[in-house]
């Protein structure tokens, strides 16, 4: 890495990311059937599993930013380009086009301003001519993106321990206890960090480029944008018991039931995330539901007709309150959540009458001041009526009948509905609380069918031969 990043990473800091030669992945188990019938099975686990990347290309924006001067393609925040026209009422020549407040800058003006723009970043950063390969594009841009020098892969160390007891003949129950940990994930994707806080109250740690010269010259220790770093420093962890009965097909039926009592917990970087302390809100996963219950049988009737049943209920998810547009503690990010809260805490240990409580302190505390970037703080009215959430619930049917036509020639008619009582299974629900629609469902969920969307349909045949 370029010596430009020193101030951001230190002397010590420049190397290439280190290959990950550790990843040792031991694996062990056990199951012990006590007593004469054998009916009863203990058995247990533990191991530590490896993952590649999650992230698709996590390297592709490194390669531009550590490439040399004029080679790939990169892309540019406009706080980190000047406007190029001088009539802009309130907005005049030369200012960093990265508005935090509403402007007369509208998008019409934006398609005047491109062509000049293009123009000249092709002038000043794409120089076809090039020829000092040492001269990277992060030090020409002042901004761009590379890979943390320590970047492990994601891993879990899980941990299991069940007991199986056979009830009855072909009638089994399961109970397991789970225990999974996480390490160097964050969420969906590897975590970006602005170590250069560009957008931060405070100011950039390299300072923002105040002349046209320092903006092209590759030796000026200022910035024009943010400057990332893909890390994994994400963790969580998993823990539930599982119950699981199963009656195997005999005497015309069959029956499966499996139920989750379950917790997950770690930094998953969506909600409230803080640039300045990005381990410091963790909390209930979005993905974490407490109770997940799945019910289906089939059983053959007379007339060659056959049923099948599926139904599934999964608890509301943990839920965030949100001050869009805002940043309280100044990091550069906007989106934090309500003072006195952490992520996800509502629909766990915090319900409607915190929220109220919370929300009255921050109309008397904060409402009509300013927050760390200007922005005035309004006023949170809650609606009427609002939920965090909405639980799952769906209930599938089946019904076939099966038709030999000749001698190794069979025709199955199939019918299907897919949430039978069409139950609504609302999501989508707003979490921010400034403007409208706090607590207010968007959609039902996607119609998939099994999925818990609107009540379907499906017919079908099927043909053996």
């Amino acid at each position: 890495k370029p010596t430009y990043l020193i101030p951001l990473l230190g002397a010590t800091g420049l190397a290439a990311t280190h290959r990950n030669w550790r990843n040792f992945s031991p694996s062990g188990g056990f199951a012990w059937s006590p007593g004469q019938d054998r009916r009863t099975v203990i058995r247990g686990g533990v191991g530590i599993y490896y993952d590649f990347q999650t992230a698709f290309g996590i390297a592709d924006e490194e390669r531009v930013s550590l490439g040399p001067r004029g080679v790939g393609r990169g892309s540019y925040i406009g706080a980190g380009i000047a406007n190029p026209l001088n009539n802009v009422p309130g907005v005049p020549i030369g200012t960093p086009l990265g508005f935090v407040k509403p402007t007369q800058f509208t998008g019409n003006t934006l398609l005047q301003a491109l062509p000049i723009i293009q123009t000249e970043l092709e002038q000043q950063r794409g120089d076809p001519t090039n020829k000092d390969f040492s001269v990277t594009n992060v030090a020409v841009d002042k901004q761009g993106s590379f890979v943390d020098s320590h970047m492990p892969n994601a891993s879990s160390t899980q941990v299991s321990l069940g007991i199986q007891r056979e009830l009855a003949h072909d009638f089994v129950i399961t109970t397991d206890f789970v225990y999974r940990y996480f390490a160097h994930v964050s969420g969906s994707f590897p975590q970006k960090l602005d170590l250069n806080h560009f957008s931060a109250a405070r100011g950039s740690l390299l300072p923002s480029c105040l002349t046209s010269k320092q903006n092209i010259d590759p030796t000026a220790s200022c910035s024009l944008g943010p400057i990332t770093s893909t890390v994994g420093i994400g963790e969580g962890q998993y823990q539930g018991l599982l119950v699981r009965a199963e009656k195997r097909y005999s005497h015309g039926w069959q029956f499966l039931g499996s139920y989750a009592y379950s917790s997950g917990t770690g930094n998953g970087f969506q909600t409230g995330f803080n640039n300045d302390d990005p381990l410091a809100n963790r909390g209930p996963l979005t993905n974490d539901s407490r109770h997940i219950l799945a019910v289906s049988g089939l059983a053959q009737l007379p007339l060659h007709f056959q049923l099948g049943y599926f139904g599934t209920y999964v608890s509301r998810p943990p839920f965030s309150a949100v001050l869009s547009g805002v940043d309280m503690n100044g990091d550069g990010t906007t989106g934090d959540l309500l003072p006195g809260t952490t992520v996800n805490q509502f629909n766990r240990s915090l319900g409607k009458p915190d929220l109220q409580r919370l929300v009255g302190t921050f109309n008397q505390t904060y409402a009509g001041k300013l927050d760390a970037r200007g922005t005035l703080l309004p006023l949170i009215t809650l609606p009427s009526s609002y939920e965090f959430g909405d639980s799952l619930l769906t209930q599938d049917l089946r019904l076939s009948r099966r038709l030999k036509v000749r001698d190794k020639l069979n025709v199955a008619l199939i019918g299907e509905v897919f949430n039978i009582f069409n139950i609504s299974n609302l999501s989508g629900y707003s979490n921010s609380l400034i403007g409208a629609g706090f607590g207010q469902p968007k959609s039902r969920v996607t119609q998939v069918f099994g999925s818990g969307g609107p009540r379907a349909l499906q017919f079908g045949t099927r043909i053996d031969f």
